[in-house]
């Protein structure tokens, strides 16, 4: 039985997903099972995917009957997990850390009062080069006092244990969380113990026009801002974080009109990281 279930969905035909593969395949624990979520690949992807499968039988191939969307995928990736954990990695970004997932193991298996356990990363382009890397909180106490006005985790950089997320639920399908359904269930697994990043940078994280981050921008801050609204009362700093939601917003949208370049634009993201 593998101790992890690494979830990746997967769409169309994304150009980068052999090296995010590989970089599963790297890790030096090999603990572990891919469930890759068909949800609508085309061309040359469907070839590199079954290869992946056909090579190792660590690797699942689970494909949805039609086009369902991310949230439903990555609950269809868990409802067939094995994995005591449950780790993320999408089909763009890559692990540079190859003990990432040795790392976050031995801290579950010597914390078993955490249940999200998350490290810092690098931001780049689709050609790796580096533009902006993300120290994101460690202490259990620092992120909840900032994980109201911003996600403080990155989704492919996570490890949880899968036994929280059968209490609190997998991720919330529907509209109201779509592209900030990963915030949202961070936010729930913070109900039920302690969470923390490792000082660690374990991914790549791709950033190009393409991406879902890059598409919906405007829609993820005003979605963040109903999250701060709806957990309101489970962390503090409510009003601050309403007032950094907001001011983000208004970065956005002036962002779409009057665009600031990729070299400022993701300073400015690691700045409010930061904060």
């Amino acid at each position: 039985m593998p101790i992890v279930s690494i979830i990746l969905p997967t769409y169309k035909d994304p150009p980068y997903i052999t090296r995010a593969v590989e970089s599963v395949l790297k890790q030096s624990f090999s603990g572990w099972e891919l469930i890759i979520v068909d949800d609508g690949l085309t061309g040359g992807a469907i070839r590199k995917v079954q290869n992946f499968v056909n090579s190792d039988k660590r690797i699942k191939l689970v494909s949805n009957p039609r086009n369902l969307g991310i949230q439903k995928s990555l609950n269809r990736g868990i409802s067939v997990a094995q994995g005591q954990f449950i780790a993320r990695i999408d089909q763009d970004d890559i692990w540079i850390d190859q003990d990432k997932l040795k790392k976050q193991i031995t801290f579950m298996d010597l914390n078993p009062d955490y249940v999200l356990v998350g490290t810092d990363a690098i931001i780049c382009d689709e050609n790796l080069v580096d533009l902006q890397s993300y120290s994101m909180p460690k202490s259990n106490l620092e992120i909840r006092n900032r994980i109201l006005f911003k996600n403080c985790f990155l989704h492919s950089a996570i490890l949880a244990r899968k036994s929280a997320l059968d209490k609190v639920g997998e991720y919330t399908e529907g509209k109201k969380v779509l592209n900030v359904e990963d915030y949202d269930l961070w936010l729930r697994l913070g109900g039920v113990g302690k969470i923390t990043n490792l000082d660690f940078k374990s991914v790549k994280i791709i950033v190009h026009d393409d991406t879902i981050t890059a598409k919906n921008r405007v829609n993820q801050a005003y979605r963040d801002i109903l999250l701060t609204l709806r957990y309101r009362k489970k962390y503090p700093y409510f009003i601050f974080a309403i007032l950094v939601g907001c001011l983000r917003l208004l970065f956005f949208c002036f962002n779409n009109v009057f665009p600031v370049s990729k070299k400022y634009l993701y300073k400015i993201q690691a700045l409010y990281k930061s904060i």
